[in-house]
């Protein structure tokens, strides 16, 4: 019986000995695990503040371009303004300066044309005139 008694006591220790290994193993390991994940997301937190910091200044540098191709645009986009406004006045003067030398064409066309019409009207008189007057001495020889 002693003997049954004795490895009952051994077995218990071995048990014992075993739980106490596997509980301060459990321990050690959750331990480690809660150190690990403390640092992981210190280098989490420390990436994730990295990427702001890099995602905000970029944004910031976007924006800032954003505003200065804006601004480029506007006053390309003013000047044209300014220079189709001014062709415009410009045509306009154009147009009027046109316009007088057109009517001054057309008056000195008219002239001229009233001008050729009276020498013909002229030269119409002297040929009928001439046309009498040989008329008139042929008749004279004739008679």
């Amino acid at each position: 019986m002693e003997s049954s008694v004795v490895g009952l006591l051994f077995q218990a220790g071995m048990v014992g000995a075993f739980i106490i290994y596997a509980l301060a193993r459990d321990k050690r390991e959750s331990a480690e695990r809660t150190t690990r994940s403390a640092e992981a997301k210190t280098e989490r937190d420390g990436r994730d503040a990295e990427w702001r910091t890099f995602l905000a200044e970029q944004s910031e540098f976007f924006r800032k371009d954003a505003v200065e191709r804006d601004e480029t645009w506007r006053t390309l986009l003013e000047e044209q303004r300014k220079q189709r406004l001014e062709a415009m006045n410009q045509g306009t003067g154009y147009v009027q300066e046109l316009t007088g030398a057109v009517a001054s064409v057309a008056e000195g066309l008219a002239n001229h044309d009233l001008a050729a019409q009276d020498r013909h009207d002229n030269l119409a008189k002297a040929i009928s005139i001439i046309q009498r007057t040989v008329r008139a001495n042929r008749r004279a020889q004739a008679a």
